[in-house]
């Protein structure tokens, strides 16, 4: 029995239907999974906040409402982003601080997490600001 190959699919997650690009493909059987990419990957990120912060999607989802989809720091909506808000944790202690853009999260890293860090930087900055 020959199996067909169909155009589009619908996600159960999201209700979308999406062109079969639109899914991981089992590369065993050729068919797609039943999530597409854009849930499959949240719900892997959920899991990975999960087990690491303790952070259920109920508590992201209470976060990124209270932050108004928007990075805590720059102010740059989740929507003008290329990707997701970031979750921001003390790297000592894995307790979580907010979501920000993932600029932000790369430049708070950058400074160790050291705010006597980032005040330095804030006196160099004025220092040559015109």
């Amino acid at each position: 029995m020959k199996h067909i190959i169909r155009e589009s699919k619908k996600c159960p997650s999201c209700k979308k239907v999406l062109p079969r690009t639109g899914f991981y493909i089992n590369h065993k059987t050729n068919k797609p999974f039943i999530y597409c990419i854009e849930c499959s990957k949240a719900k892997k990120t959920i899991k990975h906040y999960e087990r690491k912060y303790g952070i259920t999607l109920e508590d992201y989802n209470i976060m990124f409402l209270k932050q108004e989809g928007k990075c805590a720091i720059c102010g740059t909506h989740q929507r003008d982003l290329k990707g997701k808000l970031n979750m921001d944790h003390d790297h000592i202690t894995d307790k979580v601080r907010g979501l920000l853009c993932r600029k932000c999260n790369w430049g708070l890293g950058q400074f160790n997490d050291r705010a006597s860090l980032l005040e330095k930087a804030i006196i160099y900055l004025d220092k040559y600001e015109e």
